[in-house]
């Protein structure tokens, strides 16, 4: 079996010839200290180092590492979402950060040297002052259609398709539902919202299904040939718990609130 051949196998529940290793995607992703701590380990040098999720501050990874780990997927990503390591965050009041598509700021106290950062929190939340259906519908939400953050996408997709054997993995849909309305209130008051006033996150929710399914079609269609994609696997994530359990009742909360909005969301952009 070659790696597309041995992660689809394991995924369509047939057993495969070995375990398939997964590094280096949003959900598989390294630390970028331990990322540069593990690759001096073993004597790699990167010469294009950078973050494949600056909030979160984890490394895209070289294709030496991945293959010193036999690595059976590819992450596919424009070239041109990746954050090079020399980024400098800009500076918000007492943060410093980064700003998203939806106007929410990522920072930390600007007081912290830069390598002393792990992560950054959501910490300007524009919707926290919000208290109306009306006020979340006329929100500037941000257009889902626009591509010029896909430059070089197809191009990168289609070598990985056509000149590697890896299973190509894309998680394009960052933001999910229900977890970014935690960044765009606060957790907090999403919590609140939505055991008190479920419409407020329900709005928010279907607005940035409106968003997503946009940006999904339109990044699916960039890397489309025919009635086929340069794709294997298509990743849908989002938080729903803590460490110790769920943040909410799975049947009282989830499945009848949140549920229904990511089943309807994820039917939009099935590959066929």
């Amino acid at each position: 079996m070659n790696s597309r051949e041995r992660v689809m196998a394991t995924l369509n529940h047939l057993e495969p010839d070995k375990v398939p290793v997964d590094i280096g995607d949003y959900v598989t992703g390294i630390h970028m200290h331990a990322y540069r701590n593990l690759i001096d380990y073993l004597g790699i040098e990167d010469k294009n180092m950078g973050y494949n999720n600056f909030p979160g501050q984890t490394a895209n990874p070289c294709e030496e590492l991945l293959e010193r780990f036999e690595t059976d997927t590819r992450w596919l990503r424009a070239p041109s979402a990746f954050v090079p390591e020399g980024y400098v965050p800009g500076v918000e009041g007492k943060f410093q950060g980064i700003w998203d598509q939806f106007d929410i700021f990522w920072g930390i106290s600007a007081e912290k040297e830069f390598d002393e950062i792990l992560y950054y929190n959501p910490v300007i939340n524009p919707l926290s002052e919000m208290t109306t259906v009306k006020q979340i519908k006329e929100y500037n939400w941000p257009d889902g259609t626009d591509n010029s953050y896909m430059f070089g996408l197809r191009e990168k997709a289609k070598r990985l398709r056509e000149s590697t054997p890896y299973a190509i993995v894309t998680s394009p849909y960052v933001g999910n539902l229900f977890e970014t309305t935690t960044w765009l209130f606060g957790l907090s008051k999403a919590l609140r919202h939505l055991l008190r006033n479920p419409k407020l996150i329900i709005a928010a929710m279907e607005e940035l299904e409106k968003y997503w399914t946009d940006y999904a079609t339109t990044f699916l269609n960039e890397i489309k040939f025919g009635d086929d994609h340069y794709v294997d696997i298509v990743c849908l994530q989002g938080d729903l718990g803590t460490q110790t359990g769920p943040i909410m009742d799975p049947k009282r909360i989830y499945e009848r609130i949140i549920k229904p909005i990511e089943s309807r969301f994820a039917r939009k952009i099935l590959l066929p």
